[in-house]
């Protein structure tokens, strides 16, 4: 149904240039109809952003959800921002799109512009240079130092769960708490460990084996 949809709607618009290329050759002469042309695609686009962006304002809105598994799991008292938290929701294989300069933001609208046919081409540089500026000047960076910053002054642990892949993050107290607990859960403690005996009864064993070069 998709494909159907798309493939009529680029029928209606081939068939509106061709009434507008009409359009032109009846009101201007040979040798201002490419411009006349260009005009009127220029305002049709226009317009039809205009009635696009006008029909978006009043459709529902979908509400906002977080992916599966990336709820920020709390450990103790834990009180952060929510720009914080907003942040860490994104979740560890979150990246950053490198930076665009404006140079490479040129190059990228004269590929662009290649991609159009002739009478478009000269509307889709014109439109890409006029956009490039508030592009550019709203890139969206997120200020990663100051969630670093905001986490280390209250010195919270940032870890990783391990069957979720979200992030956790643990007040210093519980997470000694935690630490203390998984020592004494995968380690005995020996009272009978001597570490010099230990070191002794080792050398003597390398020496049987010939290895000096341990022993050293």
């Amino acid at each position: 149904m998709c494909r159907i949809l798309r493939s009529e709607t680029w029928r209606q618009i081939e068939l509106l240039k061709d009434c507008l290329l009409l359009s032109c050759s009846q009101r201007v002469p040979q040798r201002r109809l490419l411009q006349c042309y260009r005009q009127e695609l220029k305002e049709v686009g226009q317009l039809t952003e205009f009635v696009w962006k006008s029909m978006l304002a009043n459709l529902p809105k979908k509400p906002k959800s977080h992916p599966p598994g990336q709820e920020v799991k709390k450990l103790g008292n834990i009180a952060i921002p929510d720009k914080v938290e907003e942040v860490l929701r994104l979740g560890p294989k979150f990246c950053l799109a490198p930076k665009l300069v404006k140079v490479e933001a040129l190059s990228l609208v004269r590929a662009a512009a290649k991609k159009a046919t002739a009478p478009e081409a000269d509307r889709v540089v014109l439109e890409c240079i006029e956009a490039l500026p508030s592009k550019l000047a709203s890139s969206g960076r997120i200020n990663l130092r100051g969630i670093v910053s905001s986490l280390q002054e209250k010195n919270y642990k940032l870890l990783q769960s391990d069957k979720e892949g979200a992030f956790v993050v643990v007040h210093p107290d519980q997470y000694r708490l935690l630490s203390d607990k998984a020592f004494s859960e995968n380690f005995k403690a020996s009272e009978e460990f001597h570490p010099s005996k230990a070191k002794k009864v080792a050398v003597e064993v390398c020496e049987e084996a010939e290895l000096k070069s341990s022993v050293s």
